[in-house]
């Protein structure tokens, strides 16, 4: 015999109400018809669980629920499950919630119940998912952020007027995506993308992977790879967009700045005073929109190339940046002495290659770390020996330098330390371990062990530094002297342990 479903009674919004139980789906169900005692019920509930009123989204059944739901307050996404929904219900129910971020439609729409000038056009998403009676109608009228058509019946002209639209500027100033589920043909698609003129993606004018609106709930997925995706810009050196076209869909998207918007938001939200902000760059549309953030002290640049004009603009923007860490291949024209970059407290650059010694040279901060560097001992002498007679190199506090793992360079480590008049490590004249500066987040903060390094001190007895070469890498580090009473104290330490 099939186990009868036990009845119970639960307490909502301080009334009892009869539910029963459904173990599999664990939810209750109430017994009483569809009435507004209970949904005010659940309204006071709501009200006593949260101090400041949340955000409704509602998933509608039935025309009834639908006019109950005026009891709500705060409503900003409504799904609509139900069939024969009236047009004037719409209109009505975006009154009455005005302040809606999305819609989802289940059923069938015709053109009669949604008019050029409904409110259901201006919602910032919208899905519809059975489109076919009104695709072009959506694509002609809708003037919102993401729109979602599935089982579309796709026309050419709607669509290619819709993205014309976007790209000359004419309208379409927020839109974020449009994702058209149809089936498309070959010809179809060749003919779209002739007409858009789109390019391959450079690796280089927009991220890789795309992000969607994360306040639309009617978005099946929060992040997809764009990497095959065409690329279209709009007029006048205006924003990209990308596109991709299959035979079961057609997506178009376009990265915004809202994102960031709201991310500055919430941080001001946050803080009484803005924290720091650490970025890292992976495209040259991010590195635009980022001006958006602000109080921005530490950079990643993990571009594929990085025009050097764009580091003058972005130190120009952002002047009280702690570190710089570059992943790029620099191109354009060579920084100059006076780059704002070499005056940066920390600078990583990835691939220094023959422009290291250069770099080496024009340093005025406190890190410095060249990777995949192709340079000779004498760079070195020449950077030791400023910095042992005081004429440059005042803030200094470590560099690095590394070659190529599968390159062989010639460097005379021995006439090096000659030259620098280096002497081994003593115990005494400083501490055993040098420890990164931690203010730099581009730096390991790690302690290094230099009992084995090799020291070198500034004329007039000056700072003490350490030096050593350990497989492809070149290490500098200036350390703290110790004076009499940490030696007095490292001499007890070592003869207690004797």
């Amino acid at each position: 015999m099939k186990k009868r479903k036990k009845t119970i009674s639960v307490k909502l919004g301080g009334e009892p109400i009869k539910c029963r139980f459904e173990r599999n789906s664990h939810t209750l169900k109430y017994l009483e018809s569809e009435n507004k005692n209970v949904i005010e019920l659940l309204k006071n509930h709501v009200d006593s669980l949260f101090h400041s009123k949340p955000i409704i989204q509602l998933k509608l059944h039935s025309p009834d629920s639908l006019s109950t739901s005026v009891i709500f307050d705060d409503v900003t996404d409504t799904s609509f499950m139900f069939e024969n929904l009236d047009g004037s219900e719409i209109e009505k129910h975006l009154t009455n919630h005005s302040n809606h971020h999305s819609l989802e439609f289940f059923s069938d729409l015709t053109k009669r119940e949604l008019k050029q000038y409904s409110k259901i056009w201006e919602i910032e998403g919208l899905a519809l998912r059975g489109s076919r009676l009104i695709s072009s109608r959506a694509m002609k009228y809708f003037s919102g952020r993401c729109l979602i058509l599935h089982n579309a019946e796709i026309m050419y002209s709607p669509l290619i007027k819709m993205i014309r639209k976007w790209q000359k500027k004419e309208g379409l100033h927020n839109l974020h995506a449009v994702v058209i589920h149809t089936f498309a043909s070959d010809d179809f698609i060749d003919e779209l993308l002739d007409e858009w003129n789109v390019l391959d993606w450079d690796g280089i004018r927009r991220p890789k992977m795309f992000n969607y609106d994360p306040r639309i709930i009617n978005n099946s997925k929060s992040m997809i790879d764009f990497s095959d995706a065409y690329d279209i810009q709009q007029e006048d050196g205006g924003k990209w967009g990308s596109i991709i076209v299959a035979k079961d869909q057609i997506a178009f998207v376009k990265e915004d700045d809202s994102v960031l918007e709201f991310l500055q938001t919430h941080l001001e939200s946050l803080f009484a005073n803005q924290p720091p902000s650490q970025l890292k760059i992976e495209s040259t549309n991010s590195l635009k929109s980022s001006e958006i953030i602000d109080n921005v002290t530490d950079t990643i640049f993990s571009l594929d190339e990085l025009e050097t004009t764009e580091i003058k603009h972005f130190l120009t923007v952002r002047p009280n940046q702690k570190s710089v860490e570059i992943h790029s291949d620099l191109t354009g024209r060579p920084l100059r002495r006076i780059s704002k970059l070499f005056k940066v407290q920390g600078l990583a650059i990835h691939e220094s290659g023959s422009m290291t010694s250069k770099y080496m040279d024009n340093f005025s901060g406190r890190c410095l770390l060249l990777f995949n560097a192709n340079l000779t001992s004498s760079a070195w002498i020449t950077l030791i020996e400023k910095w042992k007679n005081k004429t440059a190199y005042h803030k200094l506090h470590a560099v690095v330098t590394r070659i190529p793992g599968n390159v062989f360079q010639e460097f005379d480590f021995g006439e090096l330390l000659f030259e620098s008049n280096a002497l081994p490590w003593d115990g005494l004249r400083r501490p055993r371990n040098f420890m990164f500066d931690p203010r730099i987040p581009s730096f390991p903060s790690k302690s290094v062990d230099c009992s084995d390094w090799f020291d070198i001190q500034q004329n007039d007895e000056g700072k003490w530094a350490s030096i050593q070469i350990i497989n492809d890498k070149i290490m500098f580090f200036i350390l703290f002297c110790l004076d009499d009473t940490m030696k007095n104290a490292m001499y007890e330490s070592s003869f207690k342990h004797m």
